[in-house]
């Protein structure tokens, strides 16, 4: 099967812009912050993930695309491990570069081969209302309202299936689907790039 993305895409120089990189950071935060023994990466990319983990974390990851050099080439649909075997699985803006009737399924993937915890990062297609006051002493206001896009109805583009907040794809359909797989430790989404949504999760014992 052709790679959905060619791998020139994703050269650092091209791909990485300051939002993105924000983004990054967050993901490496996260994972430094739970500390596991090993973790299976999937999706990798550019590598930046691998690149940027403390050492002390044995990281697996993988893709599709072999041109990636990824250590495991194989798909999320079928992920070459068995139960349990990783104290921590990230998957990072991919599962909406397949099909939503597969999403349900992937989630349940991500908990057979993860020991404990999962992070997932997904698209939010929303419109940012922003408004910034300065006051003395108190110094700087910030209101932020992210209103959906659930007026325009996602069109594949050769890339992304479907986008959360858009028509079809509300925030709480997304939510009860993964809630009925993993327990929600936390979602969020960074001030200063709101198009991917964040979640934390613990696999159900």
């Amino acid at each position: 099967m052709k790679p959905q993305v060619d791998s020139s895409t994703y050269r650092f120089e091209d791909y990485v812009s300051k939002e993105l990189f924000l983004s990054y950071y967050n993901q490496i935060k996260m994972i430094s912050k739970i500390n596991p023994r090993n973790m299976l990466n999937i999706g990798v990319g550019g590598k930046v993930i691998e690149k940027l983990i403390p050492d002390s974390i044995e990281c697996f990851g993988l893709d599709h695309d072999i041109e990636l050099k990824p250590t495991v080439q194989a798909s999320i649909e079928e992920l070459p491990f068995k139960d349990n075997t990783f104290d921590l699985v990230t998957c990072f803006e991919v599962l909406e570069h397949l099909p939503f009737e597969k999403f349900e399924f992937l989630l349940k993937e991500l908990s057979r081969v993860s020991r404990k915890d999962v992070l997932l990062s997904l698209p939010f297609a929303n419109n940012k209302f922003k408004l910034s006051i300065f006051l003395p002493v108190i110094h700087d206001i910030t209101f932020q309202y992210l209103l959906p896009k659930f007026y325009r109805k996602h069109e594949f583009d050769g890339i992304h299936y479907w986008e959360i907040g858009k028509r079809n794809f509300p925030m709480i359909k997304i939510t009860d689907i993964i809630s009925g797989v993993f327990d929600i430790e936390e979602r969020y989404t960074l001030n200063d790039f709101t198009y991917h949504t964040f979640f934390y999760l613990h696999k159900r014992k």
